[in-house]
């Protein structure tokens, strides 16, 4: 088969020509598509499981205080359709660039953005719930938007780093 829909998808000689190895394939789908649907999940089942939240939690933050607040089921359910969004973004960017099997730079760090973006969103929303739990609503504004903040920066640095360091280096374009 040559230019067919062969084993590697369109435009490929199967997966004999695809310059991927089986092992770096499976590092592709793992860090690129099952990864950000755990994030997501994990986080959402971790944040549902904690029962002393506050009645309300600060769902926006202006100036120097909170501006509005939301029972934490809301807020939760805000947060990981964010985070649902970025996953499934990141799931179907890295099939479609990984459809063939020809991984490039751009390739890389496409899917390792949109997984560093999944994984701020989650770990801004697990870290500023950690931070109230136990906490009065005003407690909670006491403490400001800070945790949360460093949440999603931090998360997105981490998320960003682990997924390049799973994710294979890019290979050069087979030319047929």
């Amino acid at each position: 088969m040559t230019g067919g829909a062969g084993v590697g998808g369109p435009g490929t000689n199967g997966a004999a020509g695809s310059g991927l190895s089986t092992l770096e394939k499976a590092r592709i789908v793992l860090a690129g598509v099952v990864a950000p649907a755990l994030i997501v999940l994990l986080g959402w089942r971790l944040t549902l499981s904690w029962q002393d939240l506050p009645g309300e939690i600060p769902s926006h933050w202006q100036g120097e205080g909170a501006t509005s607040f939301s029972a934490p089921a809301d807020i939760i359910s805000s947060w990981v359709f964010g985070a649902s969004f970025a996953a499934l973004a990141a799931m179907l960017g890295t099939a479609a660039m990984a459809w063939g099997w020809q991984w490039t730079r751009l390739s890389r760090g496409f899917s390792a953005t949109l997984v560093g973006v999944t994984g701020a969103v989650m770990t801004g929303l697990v870290l500023s719930l950690a931070v109230a739990r136990g906490l009065t609503t005003e407690q909670v504004v006491e403490r400001g938007a800070a945790p949360g903040m460093l949440g999603v920066f931090g998360g997105f640095a981490l998320w960003l780093v682990l997924a390049l360091w799973t994710l294979p280096r890019a290979r050069p374009l087979q030319r047929s």
